[in-house]
């Protein structure tokens, strides 16, 4: 059988040992044939069905000349050698591609009161029809009385009322595509961020403390309710959930130690200790009774020196050691076996509790925690120790010195846990395309884009000013209403719905996250990294956009792609059990009915006090920029709602009235002007101000590429999201390695790409 990682790995770790030099040399012999197979198992990550393989290559080794081999030496790479894989296309897949940044942003033409009727302005609205070509589902998710599930259910007006679609969805799905075309800031995204890091072939990773035992420090964190007067005084040590962080540092460093020592006083379970959970491993060693852990448990610790790879060691004995608790984490990465736990050692040496920077605290819980529905809610092993934390205090680990001045000081509850990286995805943008960093003037006024002058805003003056708050406290200069707003699209009672069968679809639509830099990065000068800890070239890869599939409704196409979809998720997972599951309900075309026509919504998009080149862009953004001459829908669609990525929500625009006048009456003409003319005002101003060839330019032609379904009929079947170990070899194309790696030289650096606009 091939060997993987671990195993050439350990065939290196075997050939390095000066304890195995000699039964190398006869590996046949019993007593060294046995020798070598305890030292593998217990020193190195083998698997087991390997080691007679490891063996038999060592002893190969050992066998060859002295000159041969340090020839071999001398000739390889200095470093660490990277396991990076070759870049194939085959792996490289995902349902979405990403309109670029533009380097320049769009301006306001002019600011004025958003009252009082203005002079050149239109007020009006547009009567429009969106036609569902494959299942739909924009809604909440609702309890079923019967079993207990969530089923995420298609939103309806009342209780019994029509299907209909939200403005806000209407809305975001115009501002999105008004956001690319009128060369808006990037601010729909957590720019604040920075998503964590734990790989150990990573260049930050492996060269930061965490990488180094010695380096690596020992406390407890206790977590406490703000007081009313740190929160009105906005401390700096405040978290987002309104808590203080404190750390007391022990003053003697941990210890590691071996499993199977553990025995010894009386811990059972260890022999198959590595596929244990924290919690179980604390309930063994009877620190966790009932959910509720106890940290003030003692053990006695004896010393053991240090092992072949430098690591200080300590066994629990009966009596006649020093006090210390065992900690726990959970198994290895991998397939790897645990061989140690740890010991710490409070004392009364230990430092004080020191407060933790609000900013270090909020990164440990958002590492810690995943999305909700709301707010973030703790996962993992924080969620067991949050209320254990906040009651008493929990064992952490530590990198870096002082909190206060220390920015790579952080903490976390294993040995080797997730360190942020380096940039923020804030600081990638502001690194790699400064026109998208906020601006403020002298007196502390936001200064919005052409595009948030319409739709409105409200700028957050922490954070997004790096920390400083403007100098103004006026709501007006923060804050902008929209002057064009979004009502309900209500179904067509000429086309009924229903939804899609019996029992909802259940499947899981999770998929990379803006963590996953291969697809969410780009580099600017081609190289093959993008990582949120490389130094440079490395900026945000764009606007997210989904492929739409059919250039004629496939209500059926689409369920039966979801049925296929669900087949697929229940092998690899094992079955149907667990939390990453998503009930839905989809709508589609009432066949009952009749003629069973795709779902048309109709609704309102009103302008008040908006210039003629604002409700262009609105026009722009819905026809796609193809109403002149009165061709208002074109081939171009819309992606919306859940399961995009299955081709659901696919939309297309069916219709637009006008019915817009100049604000103010004594300016109305006779004819009222028509939607090219809008237009053609739209065009002219971006020409105007970031491209004389507009809209020939490429987001706009990227965008126009995106929402033409003959390129996602093209890529069918290499629109999914592939199994998970591909993510990760994906990402070993492109991230970070150590200075001085083997790194092939033919890894594509762009992975994700637009097909050529045709339009």
């Amino acid at each position: 059988m091939p060997l993987d990682e671990d195993d050439l790995k350990a065939l290196e770790q075997l050939k390095a040992s000066p304890a195995c030099k000699k039964a190398l040399l006869n590996p046949t012999n019993p007593d060294n044939k046995e020798l070598l197979r305890n030292w593998l198992y217990e020193k190195t990550d083998a698997d087991a069905l390997s080691i007679p393989e490891i063996i038999e290559a060592a002893a190969a080794d050992a066998f060859r000349p002295a000159n041969e081999r340090q020839q071999e030496e001398k000739s390889k790479p200095k470093g660490r050698p990277s396991k990076r894989v070759p870049s194939d296309e085959a792996l490289v897949k995902a349902p979405y591609r990403f309109v670029e940044l533009p380097d320049q942003i769009a301006q306001p033409t002019r600011q004025f009161d958003l009252d009082s009727p203005q002079p050149d302005t239109f007020s009006g609205t547009l009567d429009v029809t969106l036609v569902a070509e494959t299942p739909l589902l924009i809604g909440g998710a609702q309890r079923n009385p019967d079993d207990g599930d969530e089923i995420v259910q298609p939103f309806q007006l009342g209780r019994d009322g029509p299907y209909a679609i939200p403005g806000a969805t209407v809305r975001g799905m115009v501002r999105h595509a008004c956001d690319i075309v009128g060369y808006a800031k990037l601010t729909k995204a957590n720019l604040r961020h920075r998503f964590g890091l734990r790989d150990f072939t990573h260049a930050f990773y492996a060269q930061s403390d965490i990488s180094r035992p010695k380096d690596v420090g020992s406390g407890f964190l206790h977590v406490r309710d703000a007081t009313p007067e740190e929160i009105e005084n906005n401390s700096p040590f405040v978290t987002v959930e309104n808590t203080v962080f404190e750390i007391t540092r022990c003053a003697k460093h941990w210890q590691h130690v071996p499993i199977e020592k553990l025995a010894d006083v009386g811990i059972s379970g260890t022999h198959s200790w590595s596929g244990k959970t924290p919690q179980q491993k604390y309930a063994a060693a009877g620190m966790r009774r009932g959910g509720t852990y106890d940290f003030t448990s003692r053990h006695q610790f004896q010393d053991m020196g240090t092992d072949d790879y430098n690591r200080s060691r300590a066994k629990p004995v009966e009596s006649g050691g020093q006090e210390g608790m065992l900690v726990f984490s959970g198994p290895l990465p991998g397939k790897g076996k645990k061989r140690y736990e740890y010991a710490f050692f409070p004392g009364p040496q230990d430092s004080a509790p020191q407060p933790i920077p609000a900013a270090m605290s909020n990164l440990f819980i958002s590492l810690n925690s995943k999305q909700g529905k709301v707010a973030l809610e703790p996962e993992g092993s924080w969620r067991e120790l949050r209320p254990v934390a906040h009651a008493s205090r929990v064992p952490v680990f530590i990198v870096g010195k002082d909190p206060a001045t220390d920015p790579n000081f952080f903490f976390g509850l294993t040995r080797l846990f997730k360190i942020p990286h380096k940039m923020s995805v804030g600081e990638v943008l502001r690194r790699s395309q400064a026109a998208h960093k906020p601006v403020w003037d002298g007196e502390g006024r936001y200064q919005p884009d052409f595009v948030e002058n319409l739709f409105g805003y409200v700028a957050e003056p922490e954070g997004q000013r790096e920390g400083q708050k403007p100098v103004s406290t006026n709501p007006a200069h923060v804050a902008r209403k929209s002057r064009v707003s979004f009502g309900f699209f209500r179904l067509d009672e000429a086309t009924p719905a229903t939804v899609q069968g019996e029992e909802p679809m259940r499947l899981v639509l999770s998929a990379p996250k803006a963590s996953f830099a291969p697809y969410y990065l780009r580099n600017f000068k081609g190289d093959r990294e993008k990582d949120y800890s490389t130094a440079q070239n490395v900026g945000l890869a764009g606007r997210k956009a989904y492929f739409p599939r059919y250039q004629r409704p496939d209500t059926r196409g689409v369920l039966e792609q979801m049925n296929q979809t669900r087949a697929a998720q229940r092998q690899m997972l094992k079955g149907e059990s667990g939390d990453v599951w998503s009930n839905m309900n989809f709508l589609v075309p009432d066949r009952r009915a009749g003629r069973a026509a795709p779902l048309a919504f109709r609704g309102q998009i009103k302008f008040h006090n908006c210039l003629a080149e604002e409700i262009g862009m609105v026009l722009f953004a819905l026809t796609h920029g193809r109403a002149q001459g009165g061709d208002t829908t074109g081939p171009s669609r819309f992606m919306v709602g859940r399961a995009k990525a299955l081709g659901a929500g696919q939309m297309r625009l069916d219709a637009l009235e006008m019915k817009i006048r100049p604000t103010k009456e004594q300016e109305s003409p006779a004819e009222p002007p028509d939607q090219a003319f809008f237009i053609e005002a739209f065009v002219q101003t971006m020409r105007a101000q970031v491209n004389p060839a507009y809209p020939q330019v490429p987001p706009v032609q990227q965008w126009r590429a995106m929402a033409d379904p003959t390129h996602g009929e093209a890529l069918s079947g290499r629109l999914d999201h592939g199994p998970l170990p591909t993510f990760k070899n994906v990402r070993d194309m492109t991230k970070t390695m150590p200075q001085g790696s083997d790194q092939p030289g033919f890894h594509r650096p762009v992975l994700l790409t637009i097909p050529a606009n045709k339009g």
